[in-house]
């Protein structure tokens, strides 16, 4: 007795090669591997799914999305912190003076995982101009283009104790 597709959550790695459907309904894992209970199968598939991450090859940060949220369908009802430290996902060298951004990994062709809550996709130059020009909704100098610009800041902070992102 094994486990059936419809018995597991709708994700990304079960659309792929490393998994097929025997004749009987059950899933197999391409190195031959067979569930045999919906548990197991699960674990199984977090295991697949973090020496994914770990195995990355820096090409398309997608893919490395697509990857963390299947770990997090998958896992619930742990939170993805939970279950994976995103400060050590592989990633391109992050530029000089960029470490300071959210940004938690960097592919080839300059685009980014970033976010604190939900995480997002950016190119690394958007995530660079949103934090140096951005201008909270409090600003009284609408007329600045950036915070770095005002007067009112004060040792790296804006007018609310915030910190300051300068150009590079």
């Amino acid at each position: 007795m094994g486990v059936k597709l419809s018995n597991l959550p709708q994700l990304h790695i079960l659309k792929t090669s490393a998994i097929t459907v025997d004749d009987n309904g059950d899933i197999v894992w391409d190195n031959g591997k067979r569930p045999v209970t919906r548990s197991d199968a699960i674990s199984q598939i977090i295991e697949r799914l973090k020496r994914d991450l770990k195995n990355w090859d820096h090409e398309k940060i997608s893919t490395l999305y697509t990857t963390l949220l299947d770990i997090e369908i998958a896992g619930h009802p742990e939170r993805l912190q939970d279950l994976v430290n995103l400060s050590e996902l592989p990633t391109e060298p992050i530029p000089t003076g960029m470490e300071k951004y959210p940004i938690w990994a960097l592919d080839k062709e300059g685009s980014c995982l970033v976010g604190s809550g939900q995480l997002s996709i950016k190119k690394l130059t958007e995530v660079h101009r949103w934090f140096v020009t951005r201008k909270p909704g409090y600003c009284t100098k609408p007329d600045i283009k950036g915070c770095y610009l005002c007067n009112l800041a004060n040792s790296k902070k804006d007018c609310r104790n915030n910190q300051i992102f300068f150009p590079l």
